[in-house]
């Protein structure tokens, strides 16, 4: 047996156990195949997984996102959605909203120069009021990025 169909048979072995049981048909091989192809590997699935799991868990994505169909659709663009998830699953540090962000290319701010510090609240400066929906969403936000940690 040749090393790529031991690693395509190790690795839906892998998505039998921890995320869908389905039979490995030549259809799935070959989708397999061409993933491996594009130079993705198991760690690269596991994280996927486990990203795709957190955002069903926060209702932003549903079960149908773990179906190899959709986890692995591959467009003349190649695995474009997989490549998406791949990033957001690694990009947690810059994913916050609090994160300050260096000055973009072409508005006339050096980019070499490092990003101010955020300034705290004067003391004694008068409070913001939030609406209902603004606290809403900083709770929604605070927990994600505590799940993210």
């Amino acid at each position: 047996m040749s090393e790529l169909l031991q690693r395509i048979n190790a690795i839906h072995a892998w998505y039998q156990r921890n995320v869908l049981n389905m039979r490995q048909t030549p259809e799935v091989e070959r989708l397999w195949l061409e993933w491996f192809r594009a130079g993705y590997n198991g760690h690269d699935l596991r994280d996927v997984i486990r990203y795709i799991r957190k955002q069903i868990a926060l209702g932003k994505r549903n079960e149908g996102a773990l179906k190899l169909s959709n986890l692995l659709a591959r467009s003349e663009a190649g695995f474009l959605k997989f490549d998406e998830d791949l990033a957001l699953s690694r990009a947690r540090g810059n994913l916050r909203p609090d994160r300050v962000l260096e000055a973009a290319p072409g508005d006339g701010v050096q980019t070499s120069a490092p990003a101010p510090a955020p300034v705290a609240p004067a003391p004694g400066a008068p409070k913001v009021k939030l609406t209902e929906a603004q606290r809403q969403e900083m709770a929604q936000t605070l927990r994600e990025l505590r799940m993210n940690r």
